[in-house]
């Protein structure tokens, strides 16, 4: 009797959720992980009462990195050490953790990586990452069992399991363009690209588009579109003050599910692009790389390379924050120096000594002022280098440039 006792409260909460006002998608997404998070206890009091072992799981549902801490990260090393790699559970995103999650990426490359084209792994969780860490231990692909009715001939006969919660579909989405650097001027007329992959033809979706500045919502553009790849955009007058960069477009994908649960996919630009008014001069802080801008042979000695850059337009006085990234036909490979290592007075040409070949890395998007410690690696000779320069101001970024054509690393 002892052993369903316990099961009771548990089932209680599943079964009588609180929907007594209308939930946001949001809303109903936390409500089922915090459901499935209860299956997957009473699944383990259960198998704890009949003498079986427990399986565990965890629900990967927010990006991880180098510096980040919580039981997310002890959730992550747990599932490291599962795929037989050397890693403490310390609660603490640390170097040991990225090198153990680069070769999770490497073990999984084929889905994690080749869909968004990149060979190595990176050490930074995110969507794709997540996916396969939740397709192997998240708590929502584990069936369900319950208790049969209490009676005082308690048996342990198997008993008809529920049904699982219908997975997550593959689908996929990338906005096109714009997609960072462009200056589109209010009352002018753009195309709004996107591409899609793995939509059921039978399920019922739909897309909107959203304006977002500075990472938060700020206008709906388009919403119940088909999913043609391209939406017609007349820049609207966005008010006074509001020229200047900082501005990304988001498509989002809706799908309905056999539950009837709406599922959200969405991607937005990679980087900020500029909106101003239709009278504007193209005024807009940029930066422009000089060198390398394509077809040098860079040797690996010990002599330095400097990498040169323009910034036009910055405001008198203002300081910026620079990143920049090594490229190897097209994919990311690390950054040239550690974040927190250049900040830089504004001038209007600049230069970095680089240590040629060398590079740091780190995941793409890691905090630009965020100093951590990092190995530095060398990269292969060979051609199909490219460098990436970003240009931020107060930690956001406003542009970015990458050499017109690739360059060759020599080994000396």
């Amino acid at each position: 009797m002892k052993k369903f006792l316990l099961i009771i409260p548990i089932l209680a909460v599943l079964l009588l959720p609180n929907f007594s006002k209308a939930a946001t998608i949001e809303e109903l997404t936390a409500q089922l992980q915090v459901l499935l998070q209860q299956v997957q206890q009473l699944q383990n009091q259960l198998a704890q009462a009949q003498g079986q072992s427990t399986t565990w799981c965890h629900n990967f549902d927010s990006n991880l990195r180098i510096g980040d801490e919580g039981t997310g990260i002890t959730a992550l090393q747990t599932a490291l050490e599962k795929e037989n790699f050397l890693v403490d559970a310390s609660g603490k995103f640390d170097e040991q953790t990225a090198s153990a999650m680069v070769g999770f990426q490497q073990k999984y490359k084929d889905e994690i990586l080749a869909p968004v084209g990149l060979q190595y792994g990176t050490g930074f969780v995110g969507k794709a990452t997540r996916a396969k860490l939740n397709k192997i231990y998240g708590c929502g692909i584990i069936p369900v069992s319950v208790a049969p009715p209490l009676s005082s001939n308690i048996t342990s006969n198997p008993v008809a399991p529920i049904s699982p919660v219908a997975p997550i579909s593959n689908a996929s989405i990338a906005v096109l363009s714009p997609n960072g650097g462009e200056i589109l001027k209010m009352g002018e007329t753009y195309s709004i690209r996107w591409n899609s992959q793995n939509i059921p033809p039978e399920v019922q979706y739909g897309f909107n588009i959203n304006l977002r500045y500075n990472n938060r919502h700020i206008r709906t553009l388009f919403t119940s579109l088909p999913n043609d790849g391209v939406e017609q955009w007349t820049v609207p007058d966005l008010g006074s003050g509001s020229s200047g960069p900082g501005y990304k477009i988001r498509v989002n994908y809706y799908e309905r599910t056999s539950s009837g649960l709406l599922i959200e996919h969405y991607d937005e630009s990679d980087a900020p692009f500029s909106i101003v008014s239709s009278n504007q001069t193209q005024t807009t802080e940029n930066i422009k790389l000089l060198s390398p801008n394509g077809r040098e042979r860079i040797a690996t000695g010990p002599n330095n390379f400097h990498i040169k850059y323009q910034v036009n337009n910055f405001p008198e006085g203002a300081s910026f924050g620079i990143g920049l990234h090594l490229l190897r036909n097209g994919t990311y490979l690390g950054q040239l120096f550690p974040p927190g290592g250049v900040i830089s007075d504004n001038q209007e040409y600049w230069n970095y000594s680089w240590a040629p070949g060398r590079y740091f890395p780190i995941p793409e998007d890691y905090p630009l002022e965020k100093a951590i410690e990092a190995i530095r690696m060398l990269a292969e000779p060979g051609d199909g280098y490219t460098v990436r320069i970003i240009l931020y101001n107060g930690g956001k970024e406003i542009s970015r440039d990458v050499s017109d054509a690739s360059f060759t690393i020599v080994a000396q």
